[in-house]
Protein backbone atom coordinates (compact mmCIF):
# COMPACT_ATOMS: atom_id res chain seq x y z
CA UNK A 1 0.00 0.00 0.00
CA UNK A 2 0.96 3.38 -0.62
CA UNK A 3 1.55 5.73 2.12
CA UNK A 4 -0.31 8.97 2.55
CA UNK A 5 2.84 11.42 1.70
CA UNK A 6 3.51 9.26 -1.23
CA UNK A 7 0.07 11.20 -2.58
CA UNK A 8 0.48 14.14 -1.06
CA UNK A 9 1.90 16.79 -3.98
CA UNK A 10 2.83 19.89 -3.25
CA UNK A 11 4.30 23.39 -5.34
CA UNK A 12 8.11 23.88 -5.77
CA UNK A 13 10.39 23.94 -5.76
CA UNK A 14 11.69 22.25 -2.26
CA UNK A 15 14.47 23.16 -0.80
CA UNK A 16 17.68 20.72 -0.06
CA UNK A 17 19.32 20.94 2.84
CA UNK A 18 23.35 20.52 3.93
CA UNK A 19 24.41 17.30 3.49
CA UNK A 20 25.48 17.17 6.95
CA UNK A 21 21.69 17.73 7.86
CA UNK A 22 19.33 13.92 8.26
CA UNK A 23 18.11 12.87 5.20
CA UNK A 24 14.09 11.94 4.41
CA UNK A 25 12.09 11.94 2.27
CA UNK A 26 10.00 15.60 3.64
CA UNK A 27 14.23 16.94 3.71
CA UNK A 28 16.27 15.68 1.36
CA UNK A 29 20.14 16.50 1.21
CA UNK A 30 21.98 18.41 -1.42
CA UNK A 31 23.24 15.31 -2.40
CA UNK A 32 20.24 13.34 -3.06
CA UNK A 33 18.13 15.81 -3.71
CA UNK A 34 15.91 14.39 -7.46
CA UNK A 35 15.24 16.69 -10.50
CA UNK A 36 12.43 16.15 -12.99
CA UNK A 37 14.78 18.56 -15.71
CA UNK A 38 12.10 18.03 -18.23
CA UNK A 39 9.71 20.27 -16.27
CA UNK A 40 8.37 23.60 -17.69
CA UNK A 41 9.11 25.08 -14.85
CA UNK A 42 12.41 23.96 -13.95
CA UNK A 43 14.01 27.22 -14.77
CA UNK A 44 11.64 29.07 -12.20
CA UNK A 45 12.31 27.04 -9.81
CA UNK A 46 16.70 27.37 -10.06
CA UNK A 47 16.25 31.00 -10.33
CA UNK A 48 14.09 30.66 -6.95
CA UNK A 49 16.16 28.76 -5.30
CA UNK A 50 19.03 30.67 -6.34
CA UNK A 51 17.40 33.84 -5.26
CA UNK A 52 16.84 32.62 -1.70
CA UNK A 53 20.35 31.47 -1.41
CA UNK A 54 19.49 27.65 -0.71
CA UNK A 55 22.42 25.06 -1.17
CA UNK A 56 20.02 22.96 -3.64
CA UNK A 57 16.22 21.87 -4.48
CA UNK A 58 14.52 19.07 -5.00
CA UNK A 59 11.28 18.33 -7.45
CA UNK A 60 10.41 15.20 -4.99
CA UNK A 61 7.23 15.83 -4.00
CA UNK A 62 6.49 18.62 -6.50
CA UNK A 63 3.09 18.70 -8.29
CA UNK A 64 4.79 20.52 -11.35
CA UNK A 65 3.80 23.89 -9.87
CA UNK A 66 5.40 26.85 -8.85
CA UNK A 67 4.61 27.90 -4.91
CA UNK A 68 3.26 31.71 -5.23
CA UNK A 69 4.97 32.35 -1.37
CA UNK A 70 8.33 31.62 -2.49
CA UNK A 71 7.68 33.63 -5.76
CA UNK A 72 7.09 36.37 -3.80
CA UNK A 73 9.98 35.75 -0.80
CA UNK A 74 12.35 35.11 -3.98
CA UNK A 75 11.41 38.69 -5.35
CA UNK A 76 12.15 40.05 -2.26
CA UNK A 77 15.15 38.66 -1.55
CA UNK A 78 16.43 40.10 -5.18
CA UNK A 79 15.63 43.52 -4.11
CA UNK A 80 18.46 43.29 -1.60
CA UNK A 81 21.02 41.44 -3.67
CA UNK A 82 21.97 42.71 -6.90
CA UNK A 83 23.26 39.94 -8.10
CA UNK A 84 20.51 37.86 -7.91
CA UNK A 85 18.11 40.69 -9.56
CA UNK A 86 20.67 40.53 -12.68
CA UNK A 87 20.96 36.95 -12.89
CA UNK A 88 17.72 35.07 -11.66
CA UNK A 89 14.82 35.28 -13.80
CA UNK A 90 11.77 35.40 -11.27
CA UNK A 91 8.01 35.85 -12.80
CA UNK A 92 6.69 39.42 -11.99
CA UNK A 93 3.33 39.84 -10.94
CA UNK A 94 1.80 36.95 -9.93
CA UNK A 95 2.54 33.99 -11.54
CA UNK A 96 0.50 34.37 -14.32
CA UNK A 97 1.04 34.73 -18.31
CA UNK A 98 -1.37 35.99 -20.31
CA UNK A 99 -4.06 36.15 -17.55
CA UNK A 100 -4.06 32.66 -17.13
CA UNK A 101 -2.57 30.77 -14.59
CA UNK A 102 0.68 28.84 -15.78
CA UNK A 103 -0.83 25.11 -15.52
CA UNK A 104 0.21 21.87 -17.26
CA UNK A 105 -2.87 20.28 -19.03
CA UNK A 106 -4.76 17.77 -16.20
CA UNK A 107 -3.01 14.86 -18.15
CA UNK A 108 0.42 16.34 -18.41
CA UNK A 109 0.24 16.91 -14.66
CA UNK A 110 -0.95 13.34 -14.09
CA UNK A 111 1.69 12.32 -16.16
CA UNK A 112 4.74 14.29 -14.49
CA UNK A 113 3.35 12.54 -11.30
CA UNK A 114 3.73 9.05 -12.45
CA UNK A 115 6.89 9.93 -14.05
CA UNK A 116 8.33 11.36 -10.62
CA UNK A 117 6.70 8.27 -8.07
CA UNK A 118 8.55 6.10 -10.80
CA UNK A 119 12.08 7.94 -10.42
CA UNK A 120 11.64 8.34 -6.26
CA UNK A 121 10.64 4.49 -5.72
CA UNK A 122 12.11 2.51 -8.81
CA UNK A 123 15.60 4.76 -9.08
CA UNK A 124 14.81 5.04 -13.20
Amino acid sequence: MISRSIMEFRPGPHRAFASDQPASAETPTAGSAPRYYGCPNYNTCLSISAALDWEAFSCCGCSAEVDEALVWQARQAQRKDPVAKKICKIPQGSYVEGGAKKQQSGMEAKLHKVRMLKRQYLGS
